[in-house]
This record gives C-alpha cells, structure tokens and sequence, in this order.
C-alpha cells in the first residue's frame, strides 16, 4: 500500500502535539496542580510554576504569562461574550487585541512548520484563588459576536464538569433577552420580520459592515428584490455571522447575474458548490438552488425552494442564527427521542416558514434570545441544535432529555 508522506508527517506531528500535551499534564499533576482542583495564590505564583516569565495583560484583565517552554492564561470568572473568558465546558475564548508575541504562542501550531509544541495552561480566578482548569489547545481564529474584534477560541483538557464549569463560568440571569415581535410578521411580512430579528438580536459592532448599505446604494446595474435590499440594510455594521458561516449570503460587491438563466446569484453553500439565486423583475421573486457535481457532465438542474426570496431570507438568517450565536447547543448525532424533541418544543413558538431542501433544521423554534432547529431525521428519531445570545436562554434546555454533544448553557 502506498502511503502519502505529507499525510504520514503531518500524522507524526499531530501525535507529538498529543504526546507533549499529555507529558505535560503529567508534568503538571507530579508538581501538584490538578485540573479542576489545584489553587495558586496569585500569578506571581504561576509565573514561578512556570519557572519564569515575562507578563502581559490585556485590557478586560486576563494576564498571560509567557514562559520559556509554556504560556499561561489568566482569565476572570465570567459570562460575558465581550471579555476573555470560558464559554463552555471545552472551550475558553480570548478576545482580542493582544500583542503580536501573544497571537504568535496562541496560534503557532496552526501551522504545519512549526514542530515544537508550546502548550498553554489555563487559570481562571475565583474567590480562593486560581483555579487551574488544565491545558489549552486547536486554536481557532474568529470574529466576536459583541465585538469586532478578533478572538482566539482554544479546547479544554479536560472537558470540565458542570460543577468547575458553573464556578469559572457563573451564567448570570440576563436582565434583557431580545424578543419575539418580529414574529409576528413572520407570516404576512417575511422581510420585515427579517428585518426585525436582526436589528433586535444582534448588536452593532462591526464599522466596516456599514459598508453593505453604501455597496447596495451602488448597485444601480444590478436589480435588487425589496427583500435582499432591506437585509443588507439591517446587516450594516452587525456581525458578519448574520450573512452566515457554511451557508452564506454574498456581500452586495459579490453579488452577479447567471448569463445562463438571466438570474441573480445571492448566496452560496457547501465549500461553493451550492449556489442560490433568484428571479429579477419582482420584489418578492421566486429561489432557485443549483448543486453544482465535483465533475459535472452536464450543468445540473436547479431546484425551486418551497419559499420566496422573503420567506428564504427569514428562514436563512434564523438558521444560522442556530450555528452563530455565541450559546450553542448540539445533540450527540440524531439520537433524541421525538417525544423528547416534541415536550423541548412544547414551550418554544414555532416559526411558520416552511421547511428547506438545504439545511438541516427543517423546523425552527423560538424564545426570547433561543433559537432552535428540529431535523426530522426519521419517525422516532430527531437531531436538536440551538443557539442563544446568552446563557440563561439555551439554560431552559438543560433538563431536557438529551445527549449534549455540545452545551454551552
């Protein structure tokens, strides 16, 4: 059998990484500090576990301690998107900005050449001291949700019980969760109740998205539907996951018309090989996708989705409000019960938009700051995915019955 060297080193690497994490949280416990259980009194403590290092803080009180062969992290105890600090039981987020020379240990082995593992141990301060939660690794670089800046999100070993989670992550009871007017639109106005879901949950933080209601103000050789233009007016200045994550709608500079059928290309999916578009000539027009083969023999046959343009863009934006707000919720594959599925429902508001032929989620599910999708995977069996604006939200679905492969409430 023949074997793909870059495949076989880029395997070796990724052992080592795994070997040098678990040699150091052997190191880490020979030395007393237990994940979850070991206490230092102050970073000047760290920084001697350390065996030295130089200090940096940012400004939302979080301190790294750059050491020769390890960094630590310093975190508040906090439930706050805004500022640095554990997300979930297996994960934990550094909100920037932070010096390069922190950016720099916080994402080297994102690349390949780096061989050497510097691991990152993880502090976080509680009323006896700091609290050690164990070592921090996978880094992944985003943009905030409260913010526009960037964000380092970095696994937990261990994954942390729910005890050490609601001490390092106290989720605090949210004085206003965004509401449900818009729904009530939802059947009548689609692109109005767009419209409103969007101003209302997602705050304004990102300058330069102001630029997608100047770029429709420059669209005078491209015909806009009423509904895709009010979209890009309430996404101005929002985050950028209003407009999608793996699904997404195309900035107004990348929109562009199909020389084969006369319509306008608006959104994309799967990696580009899905694309939507829409009639023109009507403010309300008809959607079309196209799955485009990896070695297509002839151009595929597009479908027509059970919505108008309006009706999409609701649905859209509500499912990748499911994916992209900060709280999330996912079940273990599709092992929910529909019983279970149906008494976690029996509290929510469904959605009267009709079910895609894209996404997963074929029914949609709110409360105030909870969004929930339904997969009907089959007659018994259902797949459950949430998303929240804040912890106490997705918290109403603690008790359900269900295998959480991830839970952030």
């Amino acid at each position: 059998m023949d074997h793909d060297p870059q495949a076989l080193t880029a395997l070796r690497r990724q052992l080592a990484a795994a070997a040098g994490q678990l040699r150091l949280a052997v190191r880490a416990m020979d030395d007393g500090l237990v994940p979850a259980r070991s206490l230092l009194a102050d970073v000047n403590d760290v920084a001697a576990w350390l065996g030295g290092g130089g200090r940096v803080a940012t400004g939302d009180g979080t301190v790294f301690v750059l050491g020769g062969a390890a960094t630590a992290v310093v975190m508040d105890a906090a439930d706050d998107p805004a500022v640095s600090g554990v997300r979930s039981a297996s994960t934990f987020t550094v909100v920037g900005p932070v010096p390069d020379i922190v950016a720099t240990r916080l994402s080297m082995h994102f690349h390949p050449h780096h061989e050497e593992f510097v691991p990152t141990h993880v502090f976080v301060r509680v009323t006896s001291g700091l609290l050690y939660l164990g070592l921090a690794g996978e880094p992944r670089l985003g943009r905030g949700y409260t913010t526009d800046r960037d964000e380092w999100t970095l696994h937990l070993f261990p994954v942390l019980n729910r005890t050490t989670l609601d001490t390092v992550r106290p989720v605090s009871r949210s004085e206003v969760l965004p509401g449900l007017d818009w729904l009530a639109h939802a059947a009548d106005d689609p692109v109005e109740a767009a419209r409103r879901f969007i101003t209302g949950w997602y705050p304004k933080v990102a300058p330069e998205q102001s630029a997608c209601g100047q770029a429709v103000s420059d669209l005078a050789s491209v015909p806009l539907p009423r509904a895709l233009r009010e979209l890009y007016r309430a996404v101005a200045g929002r985050p950028r996951t209003v407009l999608g994550t793996w699904q997404c709608i195309s900035h107004p500079r990348d929109l562009s018309v199909d020389s084969a059928t006369g319509r306008l290309k608006f959104a994309w999916g799967n990696e580009g090989n899905w694309t939507w578009a829409c009639d023109t000539g009507d403010d309300d027009p008809a959607v079309w996708l196209t799955r485009e083969q990896v070695h297509p023999v002839s151009r595929p046959e597009p479908d027509r989705d059970p919505e108008r343009l309006g009706g999409f863009l609701l649905r859209f934006t509500l499912a990748q409000a499911v994916v992209g707000l900060p709280y999330q919720g996912l079940s273990r594959g599709a092992r929910v019960r529909a019983s279970v599925a149906d008494r976690l429902t029996a509290g929510l508001r469904r959605v009267p938009v009709g079910p895609s032929r894209w996404d997963h989620h074929a029914e949609l599910y709110v409360a105030p700051g909870l969004v929930v999708g339904i997969d009907h995977v089959n007659e018994r069996e259902r797949r459950v995915a949430a998303g929240a604006t804040h912890g106490s939200a997705l918290r109403r679905l603690a008790t359900a019955d269900i295998d959480w492969h991830e839970f952030d409430g």
